[in-house]
């Protein structure tokens, strides 16, 4: 599929992705679109606020300043992106389906605007967590970096919300924020 923004007053075409585009997210600064597909594949398109008009923003140019790159591939379908509010290196990614083939439906980046290509999960970190505050093994159905409180990270499941004070941990806590009486998973 071909991934295109619009930049006044012309489409660009950045590149071609493997599987349907699915979700979307921009870095504040603009420079960087995450673009994540149905088949798990997660893209940085780079460069992205020195495109001036259709010749240095379409990739299929030899005056293209954007630069493609694959930092990932999960196996399942990607559901939601959220990038941190003042650092693109910061994104988290929630994953859907079910069964054994994803276990993992929450990954979280410290490095994603500069790593390098990889087409597994080799630049992020898998954050379900362990013991009694890990999450269910279930889809995950979108992810949010919260803007006052860039380590706390919110997640809409088919159960509910949940949320972590500390994304960042290396086995975060989650615990359920569905309303009053609701405390733990």
């Amino acid at each position: 599929y071909t991934t295109l923004f619009r930049s006044t007053p012309k489409w660009i075409k950045l590149g071609v992705t493997t599987g349907e585009v699915e979700e979307l997210v921009w870095s504040e600064d603009g420079d960087i679109l995450y673009v994540g597909t149905d088949g798990g594949n997660l893209y940085r398109f780079s460069n992205l606020s020195a495109v001036v008009d259709s010749a240095n923003g379409d990739m299929a140019s030899s005056h293209s300043v954007v630069v493609k790159t694959q930092i990932a591939g999960f196996g399942g379908f990607i559901t939601g992106l959220s990038v941190h509010p003042t650092d693109a290196n910061k994104l988290a990614v929630s994953i859907g389906g079910y069964g054994s083939s994803v276990a993992t439906h929450v990954y979280y980046s410290t490095t994603a605007a500069t790593c390098a290509s990889s087409t597994s999960t080799t630049n992020f970190s898998g954050k379900q967590g362990t013991g009694v505050n890990k999450l269910p093994s279930m889809p995950i159905y979108s992810v949010l970096i919260e803007q006052n409180d860039p380590k706390r990270l919110i997640i809409g499941t088919e159960t509910g919300v949940f949320s972590t004070t500390d994304i960042t941990a290396s086995n975060p806590a989650w615990s359920v924020e569905n309303g009053a009486g609701t405390n733990g998973l």
